[in-house]
């Protein structure tokens, strides 16, 4: 069986700490064709010492100043020699040994430009499953998790993130390529695990630029400002406890720690 070449990109800077789960989840992939590169952004704590124990795993290591996450992100796609990048960014992992694997062993997947699983979204009360889902009229927000994706590689290296963009060029990105009508496609696998924490200083951050990607302006672009506000305002302010009681509660069906 020919097993299409993935690349593996990690974005880091600075997180020793986390880093050393996510390599361990890279290489411990079953699939055989990976090409795992690593660009980090010049960091000064114990990063590099990670890296180097593993360097032997590790297909190619970048370590210099850049313009910010997305430009490393650029730089690794330049970088890249397989048919998919996939970004398994710093303190991310894959959810299981098998993530590759399952998903590229079924030859049908190759028909598509873009491949995407779900995401689990961790808190610190559990674990909720975010499914992958489609643009659609109704959408501002990228459908599924940037760590859940798989894209052609010539269709990154011809659109590259659009370093105007500090929170949604990815989104940008995608919601580009879906304007340009190639092909997306939904598998129903668990691909990645996912923090959740840092979400209060970004909402608003994260709506202006949706809405700056998707023309929402006049009513419709003050009235979700309003909403984001508030939701950024109860997750800084508000008890721990009450927030997540009320996410247990929003979430409860999606909670995998319950099924």
């Amino acid at each position: 069986m020919l097993f299409p070449k993935i690349t593996v990109i990690t974005i880091c800077f600075n997180i020793g700490n986390e880093l050393e789960q996510t390599i361990k989840s890279v290489i411990g992939q079953s699939y055989p064709n990976i090409e795992y590169i690593i660009i980090d952004g010049g960091s000064t704590d114990d990063t590099m010492a990670v890296l180097k124990r593993y360097k032997d795993n590790i297909s190619l290591i970048v370590s210099e100043p850049d313009k910010g996450v997305y430009d490393a992100m650029n730089k690794g796609v330049c970088l890249a020699t397989g048919d998919y990048v996939n970004f398994m960014n710093g303190g991310d992992r894959f959810s299981n040994s098998e993530v590759l694997t399952t998903l590229f062993s079924d030859l049908a997947n190759l028909d598509y430009d873009v491949v995407f699983g779900d995401t689990i979204n961790c808190y610190g009360w559990g674990r909720v499953r975010k499914r992958g889902g489609y643009y659609n009229e109704h959408s501002i927000h990228m459908p599924f998790g940037h760590q859940s994706v798989f894209v052609r590689t010539n269709l990154l290296k011809a659109n590259p993130f659009d370093l105007s963009y500090k929170i949604q060029a990815d989104n940008n990105t995608m919601f580009s390529l879906y304007k340009q009508g190639y092909s997306f496609t939904h598998v129903s696998v668990d691909v990645a695990d996912y923090d959740m924490y840092g979400l209060s200083n970004k909402v608003l951050g994260i709506y202006n630029e949706a809405c700056r990607i998707h023309n929402i302006t006049g009513v419709k672009y003050y009235v979700g400002y309003v909403k984001c506000r508030v939701l950024s305002f109860a997750l800084k302010y508000l008890p721990e406890k009450f927030i997540n009681t009320y996410q247990k509660i929003k979430y409860s069906k999606d909670n995998i720690d319950n099924q």
